[in-house]
């Protein structure tokens, strides 16, 4: 894998993860509609005892076909919905998958250095004084910390 294609999956991980856990958020939603369309019973539908002119028959069993045909045309739908969405969701998964792979790869300092700048936007200098000193209490310039991280994307891209 290049640098430029690490980080392009770098830049879009926060959003990636996102977008994962809001469709599998709609899925479960359309999964509990469906649950509830199938469930549900029409009970302004019964029978009428009146008097029907001829040729008109079958009033109430088109009622009730309608209204099958109106469950059946909305589970249908939903479940599209739901297939593209678990479609997309195999796609994410899979950048997801791939960001955390590489970071496996590295060292705990590199990892940090890694994440922080490329997935959490921070710059070099921010990483070395505020992150390097929460972890390690010393604190380094911007170059060592650019090192580091040049360091680590030799690795990744090796793999």
């Amino acid at each position: 894998m290049s640098k430029e294609e690490l980080i392009k999956l770098f830049d879009k991980h926060k959003e990636d993860i996102s977008k994962y856990e809001k469709n599998k958020k709609r899925i479960r939603e359309i999964d509990n509609t469906i649950n509830k369309i199938k469930n549900r019973s029409e009970t302004k539908i019964t029978t009428s005892y009146k008097e029907i002119p001829n040729g008109k028959t079958n009033i109430i069993s088109n009622t009730i076909e309608n209204c099958i045909e109106k469950k059946e045309e909305e589970i249908k739908e939903l479940e599209e919905e739901k297939v593209k969405l678990e479609a997309e969701n195999i796609i994410l998964k899979s950048r997801i998958e791939d960001v955390e792979i590489v970071l496996k790869a590295l060292k705990f300092k590199e990892r940090t250095v890694i994440y922080e700048h490329y997935i959490e936007g921070n710059s070099y200098e921010d990483i070395g004084n505020r992150i390097y000193w929460k972890i390690f209490g010393q604190t380094r310039d911007g170059q060592t910390i650019k090192r580091i991280a040049d360091e680590a994307m030799k690795k990744m891209t090796k793999l």
